[in-house]
């Protein structure tokens, strides 16, 4: 799971299904319930929007974390550019779990698809505080190009050193 993780993070969606695909159901039923939001999560980043959804339904069913599943459909709202349905489930998520980072990037997101680049930015620096603190991702996501274009509201962020795994 954890190599699937990464390449979710990479944006090499196709090939961490392929890697979760091929370690088969879990057991355990946690276990299985973590498998499935792993792979939603990489069906969503493969742009398989229709079979992230129908995972992420069986991820929940299995007992998966709440917050994190309705973050995921949210997601793929946000890819099928549905942006005010994606704003509804994220401010609900937000409402449970505040400090989930992932949840409020996406809603910075979402924001800025509406133009509302302040309040995007305000949300950017409370998914940096929540812990997402990644400068190379925040230059290169083509989702905030309007928030970097606008100087002086995360030029500080842009400008942070990335952090290194301290065991490498």
């Amino acid at each position: 799971m954890l190599k699937a993780r990464l390449l979710i993070q990479l944006g090499r969606g196709a090939e961490a299904v392929a890697v979760i695909e091929a370690l088969g159901p879990e057991r355990d039923p946690l276990d299985e319930a973590e498998r499935l939001l792993g792979l939603g999560l990489a069906q969503s980043a493969a742009a398989r929007l229709q079979d992230a959804e129908r995972t992420l339904d069986r991820a929940a069913t299995a007992g998966a974390d709440r917050e994190l599943i309705d973050s995921a459909r949210a997601s793929l709202r946000i890819q099928e550019g549905r942006f005010a349905e994606a704003e509804k489930q994220l401010r609900d998520v937000l409402r449970r779990a505040p400090l989930l980072s992932g949840a409020l990037y996406n809603l910075a997101v979402v924001r800025l698809q509406q133009d509302d680049v302040a309040e995007a930015a305000a949300l950017v620096r409370q998914a940096w505080h929540a812990g997402l603190q990644d400068p190379h991702a925040l230059k290169t996501d083509p989702d905030l190009l309007k928030l970097r274009e606008t100087q002086g509201l995360i030029d500080d962020l842009l400008a942070a050193p990335t952090p290194n795994c301290g065991a490498w």
